[in-house]
């Protein structure tokens, strides 16, 4: 009887042990905090260059790591392991944890991205009665010595050299005291200008996805003008914004700042400082496009794509055909610059590829 009762022991010992250890099963209903009621799935990028993998990743509810218990499957086929390396497309996952599936996620597969130099926009709002705009030019002016990797615009407002379509530039950025100058379209270069270039030349290190180009000819006083945007990564919701610009037009300045001093100041009947006979450069004579930009159709700013645009203009007879030149800018869906490039007239230009 001893022996029995020994033996009848051991037995409920080991049941309630087993019982106990609830077996390391996630969804076992004697750990109800441990069940794992859904599952997330992760892309490690959206846009996977060629030759590079996709690499998938399981979270529980929980945020618990599930991705070595998963089955994965890519355009309804299930691969071995959590991650995908496969020809130029479109593609979609899933994954499988028990009886749990994930919501499926997108991805596509990229050419290599392609980088390209970058131009920073740099959009001058000035006239010739800001006495403190003449600090803008100075700073402009240092640029240009220091880099050539820069697209300037002057938007002259309330002088002679305003267009009608400045407007709709000081209303979108919000232009409302001067001097105001806009880098990229989504930031202002404040302060003491001449002595802050860091803030435009910072901009320089980053290459970009999108290059442009511009070719262009006279007949006569008519431009014939071919913009190229080359894509060097997939975008969508892109604008292209063209402007022709002058330089070297001479009109006198109020001047408050010891800049240009090189010119003969008077004191006007306001008893302001004027320098005399001051060169006003890139200066913007018109925009062939929207000044916020024209649509570009999504179907041209795929990876390796180019889209080009070609525009005539008749250029008036007032202007100096010797001194114009025209900026090309891409913009997004929230009007920011992406890339942009300046060329003379009858200049054919190439790709600046990385």
């Amino acid at each position: 009887m001893k022996y029995l009762i020994n033996v009848t022991f051991s037995v409920f010992f080991l049941f309630t042990l087993v019982s106990c250890s609830g077996g390391g099963d996630d969804n076992d209903i004697t750990n109800p905090e441990d069940q794992v009621k859904s599952i997330k799935l992760s892309v490690s990028n959206e846009y996977v260059e060629l030759n590079n993998q996709a690499v998938f990743e399981v979270l529980s509810d929980k945020n618990k790591v599930l991705t070595s218990s998963c089955k994965f499957f890519v355009n309804n086929k299930e691969i071995t392991g959590n991650t995908f390396k496969g020809d130029l497309g479109d593609y979609s996952v899933y994954a499988t944890y028990k009886q749990l599936i994930s919501t499926p996620k997108t991805f596509n597969i990229i050419p290599e991205i392609v980088y390209y130099k970058t131009n920073v926009l740099v959009e001058d709002y000035t006239g010739t009665w800001c006495g403190w705009c003449p600090r803008v030019s100075q700073a402009i002016k240092l640029l240009k010595e220091e880099t050539s990797q820069i697209s300037v615009v002057a938007v002259h407002v309330g002088d002679n050299m305003q267009i009608s379509k400045s407007s709709a530039l000081t209303n979108a950025f919000s232009v409302n005291s001067y001097p105001h100058v806009q880098l990229n379209r989504n930031s202002k270069w404040d302060g003491d200008q001449p002595n802050n270039l860091g803030a435009v030349t910072g901009l320089l290190g980053s290459p970009r996805k999108i290059g442009l180009t511009m070719e262009s000819s006279l007949n006569d006083r008519t431009l014939s003008l071919k913009v190229k945007t080359q894509f060097g990564f997939p975008y969508t919701d892109l604008k292209l914004v063209v402007f022709v610009l002058e330089n070297g037009i001479i009109a006198d300045q109020i001047n408050f700042t010891s800049y240009f001093p090189e010119l003969d100041r008077y004191t006007n009947s306001n008893n302001q400082p004027v320098s005399k006979s001051f060169i006003h450069d890139n200066v913007l004579r018109e925009s062939l496009t929207a000044v916020l930009g024209d649509d570009i159709e999504s179907s041209s700013t795929q990876s390796g794509s180019i889209y080009e645009k070609s525009f005539n203009y008749d250029i008036p007879s007032d202007f100096d055909i010797s001194k114009m030149e025209v900026v090309a800018i891409i913009v997004d869906k929230d009007k920011q610059a992406i890339n942009s490039r300046m060329s003379k007239l009858e200049e054919n230009q190439t790709f600046e590829k990385l």
